[in-house]
C-alpha cells in the first residue's frame, strides 16, 4: 500500500533550501522503514478481520441450514401425523 506519507511535502517547493534538512531528518527518524512495517501490520489486521468476516458468514449460514432441516422435519412428522389419522 502507498498512503504518500514518503513524499516530499508541498512546502519544499517554495523552499527548497529546507529540502535537506527534511530529508536528513526523515531518515534519522526512519520513516519508510516504519512505514513499511505499519504497512505490514495493517495488511495483517486485515487479513484478520477478513477471516473473522468469513467466519461470522460459516455460522450464519450453518444456523440458517439447521433452520431449514427443522423445517422439514416439522413438515414431515405433520404429513406423518395427518397420513395416521
Amino acid at each position: 500500500m502507498n498512503y504518500g506519507l514518503l513524499d516530499t511535502p508541498d512546502f519544499y517547493w517554495e523552499h527548497p533550501e529546507y529540502e535537506p534538512v527534511y530529508a536528513l531528518v526523515a531518515s534519522y527518524f526512519e520513516i519508510s522503514q516504519r512505514t513499511e512495517v505499519l504497512s505490514k501490520k495493517l495488511e495483517t489486521i486485515r487479513e484478520l478481520l477478513e477471516m473473522l468476516a468469513d467466519e461470522q458468514k460459516h455460522q450464519h449460514s450453518s444456523i440458517l441450514e439447521w433452520i431449514i432441516i427443522w423445517l422439514i422435519v416439522v413438515e414431515i412428522s405433520f404429513n406423518v401425523c395427518e397420513k395416521l389419522h
